[in-house]
């Protein structure tokens, strides 16, 4: 009996009953094999398990011994035990790369059955001495509590891993320089978040960051200078335009206004090419603005509380902004509140 049928991510998947075992094969369509020599066709089908490459048309066996370079799948001798490979992969955000040993607390041997007491207080004193050896080098414990508190302000500030990734590799490369010493770990482990987001393109402020993470502004800038001039980090001044994404998402514009506050902050900014004015403030005006002109209202405030600027700021910059764009800001009695339709004249 054969069933087969299509898997999403594993291409054809076959199964057939030989004798009482069920054998499952994966197998896979490619387009980067001759074609067959027997009919010309291209539809040729990898199968790992066979280790073949046959022709999906009239069936030939084109090669054998096919090399399966996917990962190596393995089963415990218990039926039960799921499929493992090689355990977890290596991450550059634990202290040791996730290479290191761990002993199982369980007392139990490889075939499941409760260790004697001699040899559980044998393995009890390995598993302290395994303990301490993994901070047995020169920094290692220090290295270990700081991508701890990465971790928590990672998740506080709600950023994905691939800039707790960054992160950790900015803050590896400054403490192997010695960068570190003298400082505080929260204010350094800060300042390779806030440098990590500027890579990565989604900038924050100072004052954004060192409100959400407690932490005083001042020694969070002491902190990203220590780094940024020891490692000689070219980092680009933020752009207004890195910004609106996130403000627009928070506020939850609509794709309209998105597009006409996108269209001024460009605007702005070739006029504008040496960033005078603090980006913040720049796309808070040109969200308010282009709230203005699509008839929608959007309080100062809330987008003040967004940006992290003030009310006169967006008012003082909005005005600014409309003066040399040459733009008609409607009148008051003209506004509409967000989620309103604008009143009829």
């Amino acid at each position: 009996m054969v069933l087969s049928g299509n898997v999403p991510g594993l291409g054809l998947y076959r199964q057939e009953l030989v004798g009482d075992d069920m054998e499952a094969s994966y197998v896979s369509r490619t387009a980067d094999e001759d074609a067959c020599p027997e009919c010309g066709s291209s539809r040729l089908v990898r199968d790992y398990v066979r280790g073949e490459l046959v022709c999906e048309v009239c069936g030939l066996v084109v090669s054998e011994n096919y090399i399966d370079k996917g990962p190596e799948w393995t089963r415990g001798d218990d039926a039960r035990t799921p499929q493992t490979r090689t355990g977890m992969p290596s991450s550059i955000s634990t202290h040791d790369k996730g290479l290191t040993t761990e002993i199982s607390p369980t007392h139990r041997d490889s075939q499941g059955n409760p260790l004697p007491g001699p040899d559980r207080l044998g393995l009890r004193r390995l598993r302290r001495l395994q303990k301490q050896m993994r901070y047995s080098r020169a920094g290692e414990k220090t290295l270990a509590e700081a991508l701890m508190e990465m971790d928590r302000m990672v998740s506080v500030l709600g950023l994905p891993k691939e800039f707790k990734r960054e992160a950790a590799l900015i803050y590896r490369k400054a403490a192997s320089r010695g960068f570190v010493r003298g400082r505080t770990i929260r204010g350094m482990v800060a300042a390779s978040i806030y440098i990590a987001c500027r890579v990565l393109m989604a900038p924050r402020t100072f004052d954004e960051v060192s409100r959400q993470l407690e932490l005083e502004k001042r020694e969070l800038v002491l902190s990203y200078k220590a780094i940024t001039r020891g490692l000689r980090l070219g980092l680009q001044t933020p752009k207004a335009e890195d910004y609106l994404k996130r403000f627009a998402s928070i506020l939850d514009l609509p794709l309209e206004i998105q597009k006409t506050a996108l269209n001024l902050v460009r605007r702005v900014e070739k006029i504008d090419r040496f960033h005078s004015k603090a980006p913040m403030g720049t796309v808070a005006a040109c969200i308010y603005l282009a709230s203005l002109m699509s008839g929608t209202r959007i309080s100062q405030a809330r987008i003040g509380q967004v940006a992290g600027v003030s009310e006169v700021t967006i008012r003082v910059r909005y005005t600014s902004i409309a003066s040399k764009l040459g733009l008609d800001v409607a009148p008051r009695s003209q506004r509409a509140s967000v989620g309103k339709p604008a009143a009829s004249p």
